[in-house]
């Protein structure tokens, strides 16, 4: 055990918040056949957390979800009346599904927690 913890090869960083927000608006946009852009990140974020997302971390959270191949870019994406999309469009990968599982139930988990943990 402790071999694994001090090897660098063993350890995943973990998404931050906004990383899991964003792949969070990735799979509610998917479910609504409808890719995830800048904008959407921040209509949803301030639907349903009551604070947008800013702009910059938008932009951070997307770079990172992509170099880690949780998100990736969809140059096929179009209007709802068939015009490409200005703007840069992403779709979520299984890998990022699996991501985003993993994350909301270490979440629940570390919530659920009697005692200060960290995970």
């Amino acid at each position: 055990m402790i071999h694994i913890g001090v090897n660098g090869d063993y350890f995943v960083e973990p998404l931050g918040q906004h990383e899991v927000q964003a792949l969070g608006c990735a799979l509610y946009l998917q479910k609504r056949h409808k890719v995830l852009t800048y904008l959407a990140i921040h209509q949803i974020t301030d639907q349903f957390a009551g604070k947008a997302m800013n702009t910059p971390m938008i932009y951070k959270s997307l770079n990172r979800l992509v170099a880690r191949g949780l998100l990736i870019g969809d140059d096929q994406a179009q209007t709802e009346s068939g015009e490409p999309l200005r703007t840069k469009a992403y779709r979520i990968t299984e890998s990022g599904k699996e991501a985003f599982r993993l994350a909301i139930m270490n979440a629940r988990i570390l919530a659920a927690a009697q005692h200060v943990v960290a995970a």
